[in-house]
């Protein structure tokens, strides 16, 4: 009896997010529905647990930590897109928000 090579499994959280910005990317309204709701929940606690600062009580001081380019895409009165099959979030844009807040 040999022993099965497995490969270890993918954390689903991984799967989870992995799937939410590739549709992020493909669509404006899945970006603005379920990417956005996803990092602006990374910077939130990031911001509360680094700063002290909650992203929807103290705005202004969020935006300040965040940046502008992060803070246009993160901000919680985002409007929804005028097209929502329109291209989602470019991965460069992506990545420097993730980056932002990993340097928060």
């Amino acid at each position: 009896l040999r022993p099965r090579n497995e490969r270890p499994m993918r954390p689903p959280e991984l799967v989870r997010t992995e799937r939410e910005l590739t549709l992020g990317m493909a669509s404006a309204g899945h970006a603005h529905r379920r990417l956005l709701p996803l990092l602006r929940e990374a910077a939130a606690a990031r911001l509360l647990t680094q700063h002290g600062v909650e992203l929807a009580r103290r705005p202004r001081e969020a935006e300040v930590l965040l940046g502008e380019d992060a803070w246009e895409l993160l901000r919680p009165d985002r409007p929804e897109p005028a097209d929502r099959n329109a291209p989602g979030l470019a991965l460069a844009r992506v990545r420097a928000v993730v980056e932002r807040l990993e340097a928060l």
